[in-house]
């Protein structure tokens, strides 16, 4: 991620980095007994999010509390 770009008086631009990791794929991939590639094509037949958009912020005795429909990690 780029953060040339500052949000607010020399503050980073970005909020949350992490990097997700999970062992090692070439090695599953050599150990397998079976291997199957493939080209997969999926046309888009309705362009309209599954899932509504939207987000609410409360703030209240001093805490913001964010809703979001989003997949993203929850951290507190």
């Amino acid at each position: 991620m780029n953060d040339d770009v500052k949000a607010i008086e020399d503050t980073s631009n970005i909020d949350y980095r992490r990097t997700y990791r999970a062992g090692n794929p070439e090695d599953a991939l050599s150990r397998s007994d079976v291997v199957i590639e493939t080209k997969l094509e999926i046309s888009r037949v309705y362009p309209s999010a599954m899932e509504p958009r939207g987000l609410l912020a409360i703030y209240q005795e001093g805490k913001l509390m964010v809703y979001a429909s989003t997949g993203a990690a929850l951290y507190a």
